[in-house]
């Protein structure tokens, strides 16, 4: 049975949850940025445009692995051990089907790409989804308990691994099997770490298997969506280039995941959790969490992709060095829609959480159809460069299409969308523009203009959100769910100066 915790405690969860999660995980990028910057300069264009070419397919085959049966069980007002045993069969069987379709598609998939390299490195990726299916359940356990800080300990430490051992199996091998060998090792660790932590001996059954399938055909639908509106504008790219434009595309893309979206998602594990058991305690508060949420997730996030978009020219030359330089127009468009994004990305767990993943399922199918056919005429009108803008700009006006039909299908407004998203793009796009038009010494080295605009842009930005949660009534948002988390003395200071938030809106009844 799921535990029970009091109105006031599971919100504090939650975004304590959300906050331990992003604390942590902006620690592990740390060790993802130095291990970037390493195999930027040991790798070349070719072998980061290979690994782009080996993620486009792996991700596609991938969707037979987002299943959600793991999510079904987190969201069962009970759980059984018979249960447990049930979903942990279903997820074994899912992962086999992947192992076996990225063997039989590797030589389809490398002529359809142009590359055949990419055949061989296929079929040894194929023994990832195979390690991970043996992995324990131990993550439902503590997600069904609200416990965080286990989980993002464990996913730091897997993180770690990961880091380490790929980024040695580059320095080592000089080469990208060196990125693929490393990441074999670290799943396989990960893997023996589940059942160190709880031990796990699977019972395989498939009976009363319906209500999981069910539930799985709409997670494999939303992930197929997902998929083609993540990846349209690097098939297109990938498709129409050859591969070092096509590491230049892809680095970008990566770059810009590093610094936004890996601040953002790793809310999405206590999002889920979170809400799922205050689902039961009220359409009211559900719909008043998820909008906090959803609206501190886009404050975080304009802040880190317009800040990238400023800083693309001196990111790229830290991390990546002088020789990466035409990736720097690409990152400067591409963290925009990035950062967009990921914010969007956050409504498949509130919508799983409320019981609707086919409100969800259904804006990823038409956010997919939009990308792919902007894509095309992206790459039509301008290349590479092309397909960035118009992944930015579609992204960002589909961020509020998405979160108008979401709030509404909650029983909320759909103009909260425009309440939630105005302020973070209006002092995004006043810091970007601040940056941009400033003259900056260009006698500077490059990471104190670098650190400079950092500075610069977080108080131009902290400012412009200031005045406009001001000047809108300071509502209930992203902004006082930042500020309730303060210690109570800076809070106190903080209010003191730029007063306190406006009490909650009595929200309509789902």
């Amino acid at each position: 049975m799921m535990p029970s915790a009091s109105r006031r405690s599971v919100a504090d969860l939650v975004f304590e949850g959300g906050l331990l999660f992003l604390a942590l995980r902006v620690f592990s990028r740390v060790l993802g940025f130095a291990a970037f910057a390493v195999k930027a300069r040991v790798l070349t264009q070719y072998d980061f445009g290979l690994i782009g070419s080996l993620t486009l397919v792996t991700s596609f085959v991938g969707i037979l692995g987002a299943h959600g049966v793991f999510d079904r069980l987190i969201r069962m007002p009970e759980m059984s051990e018979a249960d447990v045993h049930r979903a942990w069969t279903l997820k074994a069987l899912f992962n086999f089907g992947i192992a076996a379709v990225l063997v039989v598609l590797s030589n389809p998939a490398a002529r359809f790409l142009n590359e055949p390299d990419l055949a061989p490195a296929l079929r040894v990726t194929a023994l990832r989804p195979i390690i991970t299916a043996l992995e324990s359940p131990i993550s439902v356990h503590w997600a069904r308990a609200l416990r965080f800080r286990p989980m993002v300990l464990f996913a730091m430490l897997t993180r770690l691994m990961d880091v380490v051992f790929s980024t040695a199996g580059a320095v080592i091998l000089r080469s990208y099997w060196g990125l693929l060998y490393g990441t074999l090792l670290a799943f396989a660790c990960q893997t023996v770490l589940t059942h160190v932590l709880m031990p796990f001996l699977p019972r395989p059954r498939l009976d009363k298997s319906g209500e999981f399938l069910a539930f799985s055909l709409w997670s494999l639908v939303h992930s197929l969506a997902n998929y083609f509106a993540m990846s349209a504008d690097e098939l297109v790219v990938r498709r129409r280039s050859d591969t070092g434009v096509f590491g230049l595309y892809h680095v970008s893309r990566d770059l810009s995941r590093i610094f936004v979206s890996e601040l953002v998602l790793p809310v999405a594990a206590p999002l889920l959790a979170g809400l799922a058991r205050m689902f039961t305690l009220g359409g009211r508060r559900f719909l008043a969490a998820a909008t906090k949420a959803i609206a501190a997730a886009a404050l975080i996030s304009a802040a880190v992709g317009f800040g990238m978009s400023a800083t693309a020219g001196e990111a790229v030359a830290i991390v990546l060095g002088g020789r990466w330089q035409g990736a720097v127009p690409i990152l400067q468009v591409i963290a925009l829609g990035v950062a967009a994004l990921a914010v969007a990305e956050l409504h498949r767990p509130v919508m799983v959480a409320f019981g609707r993943i086919q409100v969800s399922t259904l804006l990823w199918v038409g956010r997919a159809v939009v990308k792919i056919a902007v894509s095309v005429v992206g790459f039509a009108l301008g290349g590479a460069h092309g397909v960035a803008v118009a992944f930015s700009l579609s992204c960002t006006i589909l961020l509020f299409v998405d979160y108008a039909v979401v709030f509404r299908a909650l029983g909320g407004r759909a103009a909260t969308a425009f309440a939630v998203l105005w302020r973070p793009i209006l002092a995004g796009a006043v810091m970007l523009a601040a940056l941009l038009l400033l003259p900056w010494p260009t006698g500077w080295p490059v990471l104190a203009t670098a650190l400079a605009k950092v500075a610069l842009g977080a108080a131009i930005y902290g400012a412009v959100v200031v005045l406009a949660w001001r000047a809108a009534g300071r509502p209930q948002g992203g902004e006082s769910v930042l500020l309730e988390r303060l210690p109570a003395p800076v809070r106190q200071r903080i209010t003191r100066i730029i007063g306190a938030p406006a009490a909650p809106a009595v929200e309509p009844s789902t």
